[in-house]
């Protein structure tokens, strides 16, 4: 299962179960970090197991343009950009 930065993924286990997310960034082959804007903030992201989350086959480039100066604003785009690839 390859997971990328930007993937849109949903969690299947655990407290969050069901809730979608981002992958922030690729730990190792077995665990990821997620951020979704409002819970899991870009300031303390998520790490997953990889088994823990299903794929949804949508990918977003947001993460390749964060400002870390303006973590607010940021963690906001994030919120709207999950909001929107789970509209499409």
């Amino acid at each position: 299962m390859d997971f990328e930065k930007g993937q849109l993924v949903k969690s299947k286990a655990g407290r969050d179960k069901g809730e979608y997310f981002l992958i922030y960034d690729i730990v190792d082959d077995k665990n990821v970090l997620i951020v979704d804007g409002k819970i899991r903030r870009l300031e303390k992201p998520k790490l997953k197991k990889k088994i823990h989350l299903s794929k949804v086959n949508k990918k977003s480039n947001i993460l390749d343009t964060i400002d870390k100066n303006d973590m607010q604003s940021q963690n906001k785009k994030i919120k709207r950009e999950i909001d929107s690839l789970i509209q499409e």
